[in-house]
């Protein structure tokens, strides 16, 4: 049975080139079981938390991930994938910690983030 997230990790497979399940795993954070289950269309309901880091990793939202409505992904790369998904790991990273500080900390690390110079983009 394929289910639309099957057929949309499949899509988006071929299209970015991923050489295997141990691959995705590993750029993912996902498990290589689940990533076979979501693939094969076994795992008929997967965990948002799974779609949404396939969904992060493929630069997609998770509406159009499990829907499979997107009539053509930009044409993404695996280097640009990659540096997304790394983006957002480490920004959950911050989150998770700011959400631990105090306020008088928390007044610390935005005068440390005030201090750094961030270049223009060109």
């Amino acid at each position: 049975m394929h289910t639309r997230a099957a057929k949309t990790l499949n899509y988006l497979w071929e299209k970015f080139d991923i050489k295997s399940e141990g691959d995705l795993s590993r750029k993912t954070g996902l498990t290589q079981a689940t990533i076979h289950r979501i693939r094969t269309g076994e795992s008929a309901n997967p965990s948002t938390r799974s779609l949404q880091k396939l969904a992060n990793y493929f630069k997609v939202n998770i509406e159009d991930f499990v829907d499979g409505n997107f009539p053509e992904v930009e044409q993404n790369t695996i280097k640009e994938a990659n540096e997304h998904y790394q983006t957002n790991h480490l920004i959950s990273q911050i989150n998770k910690k700011l959400n631990r500080c105090s306020e008088n900390q928390l007044k610390q690390v935005l005068q440390f983030v005030d201090l750094i110079e961030v270049p223009p983009k060109s």
